[in-house]
């Protein structure tokens, strides 16, 4: 719940001031013209100040959009299934793990943990790493529920939608494959995802998508060892 007893989702007046926001899972929920304007607003020069201020700006209002029209439940109201994005604004607690990142901690209300690496270099301003420290009762954290002890958030989309294209344009390519090694998910499912993102700049450059299955397989040359009768 927020400051006034109200869930995000159902918050009108929710306003959001971000601190840290890892670009490509939230562009993958973004139309195209948003992921334009967000990514304008991320490369824009400035002072240090102001962009800080700029970025935390866009990111508060288009994660407080998406809470609203996606209807994103509370984590530990029991009902986020596997794969589904998520809101929580209970406690959330951090631990360091070195200089670079920290292991942030949700504990649902049957007894779980639910746990997520933070990679420093994703902090949007200065206060991140004092806001992100301990227990942070405060703070509202947007996931994706990834198994019954993992959410995380992806960060593939970016390459394609962004940096493929800029060194495209740079060595003035036509056309470009965007490859991707899955050594998790099922490849189709991932190119069909990607197929959904992709957007096709508008100075004729074309971009295929192609997925490699580097998930871990039992040899065929070695028979499965059978139970034994003695």
């Amino acid at each position: 719940m927020t400051f006034d007893d109200v869930e995000p989702r159902k918050d009108p007046n929710l306003s959001i001031q971000a601190y840290y926001a890892r670009l490509n899972p939230l562009s993958e929920l973004l139309s195209p013209l948003s992921r334009e304007l967000l990514f304008g607003v991320w490369e824009a020069t400035g002072t240090l100040e102001r962009k800080e201020l700029n970025r935390s700006t866009i990111v508060g209002i288009l994660v407080g959009d998406l809470i609203r029209a996606l209807d994103l439940r509370e984590i530990t109201s029991g009902i986020v299934q596997r794969g589904q994005w998520f809101v929580h604004s209970g406690p959330t607690y951090y631990t360091r793990q070195g200089d670079d990142r920290k292991r942030a901690v949700i504990r649902l209300d049957d007894g779980r943990r639910i746990t997520a690496t933070v990679p420093r270099s994703r902090e949007i301003t200065a206060t991140a790493d004092s806001n992100m420290d301990g227990k942070d009762e405060v703070s509202i954290v947007v996931g994706r529920l990834l198994t019954d002890e993992r959410f995380d958030l992806k960060r593939i989309i970016h390459g394609l939608t962004v940096q493929l294209p800029t060194y495209m344009r740079s060595a003035s390519a036509a056309s470009g494959i965007f490859a991707v090694m899955c050594h998790e998910r099922d490849p189709q499912d991932v190119a069909n995802l990607l197929s959904r993102q992709a957007i096709q700049p508008e100075d004729d450059i074309r971009l295929m998508i192609e997925t490699v299955d580097c998930r871990e397989r039992q040899s065929a040359s070695r028979a499965p060892r059978l139970p034994s009768n003695t």
